[in-house]
């Protein structure tokens, strides 16, 4: 097991960012994530931070190569998705972890949204890591990683793409005027 990194520097604004955030799924554009339910949203009065979650349903791919080993309980994949928005602090952490299959994979991911410091009003930092672990014998192991990583590096990719159209397309229909009221609320 090893981590997988990707960093990527939107020329929006956090707040346009975080909002296309939501936005995201379900897409044509990944058409992996199948449906996407919020489960429930609290909002701590004190800080004014949103806590969500939510539900994804997914494709269940498997490498070609453990589909002769592991049966096919189910064709999806269900991952739960923690997301923490901090509007003051304009910071927003998102967190996934697969629910089902975790006894042949576990899949963690990390997700941060802050402002780029050179160009805070304008610029968004995204940070995302993830951690896969299969649990197999020693000689498929390292294959099904790297399977893994690659497959995620290709959707991780995909998901920047994703976001930075919404963004593009959104900041074109509004004249880069920013919302009045966020998606989420």
């Amino acid at each position: 097991m090893h981590p997988f990194e990707r960093k990527h520097v939107y020329s929006y604004p956090w707040e346009s960012v975080s909002e296309m955030h939501w936005r995201k799924y379900p897409s044509i554009k990944n058409r992996d994530v199948l449906d996407v339910c919020l489960l429930d949203k609290v909002v701590d009065p004190s800080k004014g931070t949103l806590f969500a979650r939510r539900l994804f349903t997914c494709d269940a791919a498997i490498p070609w190569f453990l589909s002769k080993l592991v049966p096919r309980v189910s064709p999806y994949l269900y991952a739960i998705e923690t997301i923490e928005v901090n509007p003051l602090e304009k910071t927003m952490r998102v967190t996934s972890r697969n629910l089902n299959f975790r006894n042949i994979m576990s899949v963690q991911e990390s997700s941060s949204f802050t402002p780029d410091p050179e160009a805070p009003f304008e610029r968004t930092l995204f940070k995302q890591r993830a951690r896969i672990i299969v649990h197999a014998p020693s000689w498929v192991r390292g294959k099904a990683e790297n399977w893994s990583g690659r497959r995620w590096a290709t959707n991780s990719k995909i998901g920047v793409d994703m976001m930075e159209e919404l963004c593009r397309n959104t900041f074109v229909q509004k004249g880069r005027q920013s919302s009045k009221r966020p998606f989420f609320t």
